[in-house]
């Protein structure tokens, strides 16, 4: 399995990731969906996380917004 070496906080990185993500996929139209990178604290996760544009805007405005492939994060 591919490693990678996250910098601390890899989070953040990855957040910026997915908001650019979600920014290129902006004219597709709101009900299509990205695969986005799992933004958990473990290094060894590469998870993708498939969510329609809206769901991601509303997990992104709602009280804790990283997107996570799995409930442990």
């Amino acid at each position: 399995m591919l490693e990678i070496d996250r910098p601390k906080p890899a989070s953040d990185l990855l957040r910026e990731v997915n908001d650019q993500i979600r920014r290129l996929a902006g004219g597709l139209g709101e009900d299509i969906s990205g695969r986005f990178v799992c933004e958990c604290d473990d290094p060894t996760c590469l998870e993708p996380v498939v969510l329609p544009l809206r769901e991601y805007d509303t997990r992104r405005d709602s009280s804790s917004p990283r997107i996570v492939a799995h409930e442990a994060a």
